[in-house]
């Protein structure tokens, strides 16, 4: 029989996708040849990036300890570092908190074990914790200085999960000159565990990380700041909200701690995309989460961006968002609930995602499902103008509820014409115009 088989057998509507609407006509028949159905639908599957793990190899195996209560802040523009404050290019300077620079052990921390190192083919230092507490309380803290070679941009770096994430910047109009110490944003007294530090120009341009744990809680709605630790490959944050006027974060009331994976959403149509995977939390808050965890995204679009999920029965539209270029923007996913990974891909608001071949420019045909020859079921969507009606968005009326008993109107009415060309009328939802649609 012709694949074109009668309008009578099954005429339904597809859900908007993208820009375009799209009118989807089931066919249904036996006994065919498989010559004659359309390719078969495509499918897609997550690749995920695959990134070499860093780890530091010091230089001596033993620390060296330094007090970090000799040299200071106050009072001067670069603190005088003696010998017992320094090595291998790296020195801690007391700091003024609002009290002033107390280097004595009632109102400072001090002894911190340092040692320098590598990380790959970086210079890179590994600090610990203080050794000494403050007898009375700490007044005081304690900067890191790290002497750079040229007066130019610089990024500072910690090692995390087996690669290098940003935490700050350095300007050139901070460095005072060749050789010299410069002061960091980096705070060795508040330092919870030993960590790995790395200072690189700006212009070295590193490998992307494949994967990444965010907290979820470092970055909240309530201080208006994303950290540069909490930004995955400068595409992505997940930030937590305000839940009943306030941002929870201590683990009461939030989820925490999402992995998530870089990777190509890879088709059988030859297709490579950018896409990402969002891990379910896997720190669960003691009582309930009260704080929703957003996702925020940065495009180089300067137009709408949308959001798109690809699962085995296509691709769904999870949100819209403004391009603006490198700056993180807000979106309405929330992840802080996520019982499965949510694998999502950016694409412009303009092209329309389909996971169906193209018969041309504006028809979609798929082989959905069948053993030919004994059977085929396969589906055509034509591209048309007006709002059809959807079920999913027009009639969300299932069972159970009680318009569902009674059912809804009938919204397409197949017809024909002389030269045996079969067509649907259909009502637009949005003029209430009528439309004819005519299938080629």
């Amino acid at each position: 029989p012709s694949r074109r088989v009668s309008v009578e057998q099954s005429v339904q509507l597809q859900a908007v996708q993208g820009a375009m609407l799209r009118l989807l006509l089931l066919s249904f028949a036996s006994a065919v040849s498989s010559t004659t159905d359309p390719a078969l639908r495509y499918f897609f599957s997550f690749v995920p990036d695959q990134s070499q793990e860093l780890s530091f190899t010091p230089d001596y195996a033993e620390p060296v300890v330094l007090g970090g209560r000799s040299s200071k802040e106050c009072g001067v523009e670069i603190p005088e570092f003696s010998e017992e404050e320094q090595v291998d290019g790296i020195a801690l300077a007391i700091t003024d908190e609002g009290q002033g620079c107390y280097a004595d052990t009632r109102y400072s921390h001090g002894d911190f074990p340092i040692r320098a190192g590598y990380v790959g083919d970086f210079r890179a230092y590994e600090i610990s914790p203080y050794n000494q507490s403050a007898s009375e309380f700490a007044a005081s803290g304690q900067a890191v200085y790290f002497v750079l070679t040229t007066v130019q941009d610089y990024i500072l770096y910690t090692l995390r999960q087996g690669s290098l994430a940003e935490i700050g910047k350095l300007t050139a109009s901070e460095i005072k000159g060749n050789g010299t110490f410069t002061r960091t944003s980096i705070k060795a007294d508040q330092l919870k565990e030993t960590s790995v530090f790395v200072v690189l120009p700006a212009t070295e341009v590193l490998a992307a990380p494949a994967s990444m744990t965010l907290s979820g809680t470092i970055a909240t709605e309530c201080n208006g700041e994303i950290p540069a630790s909490e930004i995955f490959v400068g595409e992505l944050a997940l930030v937590t909200m305000k839940g009943q006027g306030h941002c929870y974060t201590d683990g009461r009331y939030n989820n925490a701690d999402f992995l998530v994976e870089r990777g190509h959403l890879v088709g059988t149509d030859g297709s490579q995309r950018r896409s990402y995977k969002i891990y379910p939390p896997q720190t669960l808050a003691d009582n309930w989460a009260a704080s929703a965890v957003k996702l925020y995204l940065s495009s180089s679009s300067t137009d709408n961006v949308t959001v798109w999920t690809y699962r085995d029965t296509g691709f769904s539209a999870l949100a819209t968002f403004f391009g603006a270029g490198e700056n993180l923007v807000p979106t309405s996913i929330e992840v802080q609930g996520l019982t499965e990974p949510l694998l999502f891909i950016l694409e412009a608001s303009s092209v329309h995602m389909t996971d169906w071949p193209l018969e041309s420019d504006s028809t979609e045909a798929a082989w959905l499902a069948g053993n030919a020859p004994d059977m085929s079921f396969s589906g055509w969507r034509f591209q048309v103008g007006g709002r059809p009606f959807v079920p999913a968005e027009d009639w969300q009326n299932g069972p159970g509820t009680h318009s569902g008993n009674y059912g809804s109107i009938k919204h397409y009415f197949p017809v024909s014409r002389a030269d045996g060309k079969e067509g649907v009328v259909w009502q637009d939802m949005e003029s209430g115009g009528g439309q004819m649609t005519w299938l080629e």
